[in-house]
This record gives structure tokens, sequence and C-alpha cells, in this order.
């Protein structure tokens, strides 16, 4: 389930205490100290005393720790991650007061009016692979499904990969094919005709990992306006090729 950029625009990283921007290109990373604060015990849906996630969808689906950063598209920051909005609402209750005033004035024909804020489509990211893990040198087969579940078309949705993942693992398709990956950051973008409403979008990645290991297959889902709304980080254990 994507995010709404009016709920949660920043979060504070426990480590660095730096703010981080929820739609700055460079997330889930702490700007800071590039932490991952996607990771579980970041989450409010973990629950730290049992080490279980509590999510009514996800749990029991993933092994979950205070450190894991399975392939969920659910995270939530905790409230301890939350910039407090005292600030805020002080600067709304001024501006209310001002409004009050302006009328008091004689100004009953000028209309105050905030723009309007569209919501951010109910976008999200669910990723599949061989949980097996694979064998250096040959082909590895992840599979992610975009889907929009508003009701109204969107554009500017971008499926990117990590430039971590491609310095472990060859690119060696991606179907259905897209333009040429551009890259952005420290992530490769792929972008696709718009999601029409309800519409479900399956992506076939083949990768060839280039070294045994533990490597990481990373992508997220972002759309305009750098709204973050879902990322998968997915360990693979990589095992040297069988000699012949």
């Amino acid at each position: 389930m994507g995010r709404e950029a009016a709920r949660l625009p920043q979060v504070i990283c426990p480590r660095c205490t730096r703010i981080s921007d929820t739609r700055a290109p460079g997330y889930p990373f702490c700007v800071g100290c590039q932490d991952n604060l996607a990771k579980c015990g970041y989450c409010r849906w973990f629950a730290a005393g049992t080490e279980l996630c509590t999510h009514p969808i996800v749990s029991g689906i993933f092994e979950v720790s205070e450190s894991a950063t399975p392939p969920c598209v659910y995270h939530d920051p905790a409230d301890r991650l939350l910039p407090r909005r005292r600030l805020l609402r002080i600067a709304l209750w001024v501006a209310a007061i001002a409004s009050v005033a302006m009328v008091s004035l004689g100004l009953s024909r000028m209309q105050l009016q905030a723009p309007a804020i569209p919501r951010q489509a109910d976008l999200g990211l669910v990723v599949e692979a061989d949980y097996k893990g694979a064998i250096a040198g040959k082909r590895y087969t992840v599979t992610a499904v975009v889907f929009n579940s508003s009701d109204r078309p969107v554009t500017g949705a971008r499926f990117e990969i990590s430039q971590r993942t491609l310095a472990a693992f060859d690119l060696l398709s991606v179907k259905p094919s897209a333009e040429r990956p551009v890259r952005r950051g420290k992530w490769w973008v792929i972008s696709y005709p718009a999601l029409g409403p309800g519409e479900k979008r399956q992506i076939v990645m083949d990768l060839r990992p280039k070294r045994a290991g533990t490597l990481h297959v990373m992508v997220r889902l972002v759309s305009g306006g750098n709204v973050f709304h879902g990322l998968a980080d997915l360990p693979v254990v990589v095992e040297e090729s069988a000699a012949e």
C-alpha cells in the first residue's frame, strides 16, 4: 500500500537524528548515516518484545527481526520516527485567526482558498523470487507486480532498481520491455505507460549474480514528485558454481 505524502512526509533517523523526506530520491536511506529506514525495527507494526510483525496481512509471511528489511510494502514508520507537528498546528491557528480578523474588517468578499492537494494513488509493489538462493553465473529470475488499486489512472509511476543491485547482478532482460534504464542518483529508473484503474502490471527481471555470497536485489516504486510507495530488499544467498 502506498503512503500519502501529507501523512508521512518526513522521518527522523534513530541513529543520527537527521530528518529524511519520504519523497526524496534516496529514500528509504537516511540522508545522514545511510541507514535503511524501512527495516522492521523502525516500523509501527513491529512488536519489539516478541520480534513479530502485527500487520493483519503481512504477519507470518516474512521472517522479521529488528534489523530485517523484508520485501514488504506495508512498512509504516513508528511514531518515534515522526517529527512533531506542534509548529505546524500553531501556524494553522495563526492563519485561522488572521482570516477572522480580515472578515471583521469588512473583507467579506475575499475568499481564502487553500490549494487543492490531490490524494496520492493507492499504488503498491509485491516481489517474488526463489528464496532457496541462486548460483553464481546462472540466471536468477525476480518477478515484481506493480498495482494501482485506485479508481483513476496513474501516470508518472517509476519502477526503480538500486545501483547496488546492478553492481552485484547482470541485468539480462526485463519483460515487458521498456526503455533503457536511466540513472537517478543511486537508482536506475524504468518507466512504463500509465497504470489504469485497478490495473496490475507484472515485471519479470532475469538477473545473473556476478559472485558468490549474500547479494541484495533491491527495487522500489516511486510516483510523480518522488513520492515513495514501496520498497523490496531481497537478500539472495548465492553459491559458487559447481566445477564442471
